[in-house]
């Protein structure tokens, strides 16, 4: 079927088909050297990064165009994390790693200034 698109709108149909596929069976490949240059002012993320504050941080979180987005890593963990009793964990580890990289993000940006 096709992705959800109340719960994760355009953003989250990758991940969501690809997590399906696999448990469906099919053989999912990571290739790893691939390299995506895609000028960052275009893809809405320098908005986020381009100082460090807890606003930013927020957006980063909340906004519908952060690769971040809180409440599309929620849907996605709760739809395709099993067994179910390790959602709450994942969500945590998540939330720590993402914040973890936004801040390390905006550090390199301090430093310049």
């Amino acid at each position: 079927g096709l992705y959800d698109e109340k719960r994760l709108p355009q953003y989250a149909a990758d991940d969501d088909f690809t997590f399906r596929a696999a448990r469906a069976g099919f053989p999912v490949f990571i290739y790893l050297k691939t390299y995506c240059l895609t000028p960052a002012e275009e893809t809405g993320i320098t908005e986020f990064v381009s100082k460090r504050s807890w606003r930013t941080f927020i957006g980063y979180l909340t906004n519908q165009k952060s690769p971040a987005n809180i409440k599309r890593r929620f849907w996605i963990t709760v739809r395709h994390c099993k067994p179910r009793w390790y959602v709450p964990a994942s969500l945590m580890l998540d939330l720590i790693r993402v914040a973890v990289s936004y801040w390390n993000r905006t550090a390199s940006i301090d430093v310049k200034k």
